[in-house]
């Protein structure tokens, strides 16, 4: 198969209910059907790109996990025995900034903060719901999937800083990430 696009959002998944949906796959042409999912994603030289996933309905259109997070997923597993993923406790929406505030942040984008979990890392941290998100660790917010990634390969424990405009204000926050697996098992997600 054709390797059309990389590091795209798969919302599919994420409606049937996956809550560990990756939002960077490799999207190809090669054919993926039952019971052919989890096998290699090669080049023509027999190098792993990625392993194979989903495919979307009959539209030949099917999707990858790249072999990079593959790699760290198996090596989470075999140190901790499960994946381990840093949790902020906050849903976001991506958006853009109005073109004079853009230019002055030197951001074009932002993350509006839709949901906060009580008692979660952002809501200790003092981030509230209609803040918007224009840097994480300094590094402003111009591509939402590159932002996701962030935040998805933060480490529980790790200080994190968000940038956010609240008021026509920007104010800095640390949130220190939790572990969104014990979330999970505590029925915060």
């Amino acid at each position: 198969g054709i390797v059309s696009a990389m590091g795209r959002n798969i919302d599919l998944l994420r409606s049937k209910g996956n809550k560990y949906a990756i939002e960077n796959f490799i999207q190809t042409d090669a054919a993926i059907n039952a019971g052919s999912s989890g096998g290699a994603l090669v080049d023509a030289y027999g190098n792993l790109l990625g392993i194979n996933t989903a495919k979307l309905g009959a539209s030949g259109i099917s999707f990858a996990i790249p072999v990079d997070e593959a790699q760290t997923v198996l090596e989470d597993i075999l140190q901790h025995g499960r994946v381990v993923r840093g949790w902020l406790g906050m849903s976001a929406n991506p958006g853009f900034l109005a073109e004079s505030i853009a230019k002055e942040l030197g951001v074009s984008q932002t993350f509006g903060i839709s949901g906060i979990t009580n008692g979660g890392p952002a809501d200790n941290s003092g981030i509230r719901v209609g803040d918007l998100i224009v840097k994480i660790d300094a590094v402003p917010v111009t591509d939402p999937t590159a932002s996701v990634m962030q935040i998805t390969n933060v480490s529980p424990g790790q200080p994190v800083k968000i940038s956010v405009l609240r008021e026509d204000k920007l104010l800095e926050f640390t949130v220190i990430a939790g572990d969104r697996g014990e979330a999970l098992a505590r029925g915060l997600l």
